[in-house]
């Protein structure tokens, strides 16, 4: 940090070095529908893997003449075909930590929606699998961290494009 100090008439400039604490994160409390989570319970678990992420995407949505807000996509893949089991949209309209919160339960409404309870759910991030934890218990559901969702790449690198210049990409 650079710092300044008077002397007399004139202000003397030094360098110093501050510690500055983390911020302390509070945790984002999650509520999952009891009726859709006791849905899921009784539909055999599959020997499936899923690839689960939150990424930016591309544009702005909102009315004209107000703020416009940046979408985010909560996207579900199949890790082995590549199938998106659900790409549901949300905003941070309210704050990002109330759209973080209502996470586990759209993941909860996409897996009974495809009737789809997968032995394994990976992740790439680490607050979205701390959000995740719970949901997974409950389910009986491996939860994994990667740094790698291929699946999820491509369809968002797809989409993305799709977006930008209205064609379709595919390999």
């Amino acid at each position: 940090m650079r710092v300044s100090r008077r002397a007399e008439s004139e202000l003397i400039w030094q360098d110093q070095v501050w510690q500055i604490p983390r911020p302390k994160v509070a945790p984002i409390p999650t509520i999952v529908d009891s009726v859709v989570l006791e849905q899921l319970k009784p539909i055999p678990q599959r020997e499936i893997e899923l690839e689960v992420d939150l990424f930016l995407a591309p544009g702005k949505i909102g009315k004209p003449g107000e703020r416009p807000l940046s979408p985010y996509v909560l996207m579900v893949a199949d890790s082995d075909s590549g199938f998106i089991l659900g790409g549901d949209v949300m905003t941070a309209e309210s704050s990002l930590a109330a759209m973080r919160a209502s996470i586990p339960n759209s993941l909860a409404k996409t897996l009974l929606q495809n009737r789809a309870v997968p032995r394994r759910l990976i992740v790439r991030s680490e607050w979205l699998r701390n959000l995740l934890k719970t949901l997974t218990q409950s389910l009986n559901i491996e939860l994994r961290f990667s740094n790698e969702l291929p699946r999820i790449d491509e369809a968002a690198d797809s989409m993305s494009e799709w977006m930008r210049t209205g064609r379709l990409w595919i390999e």
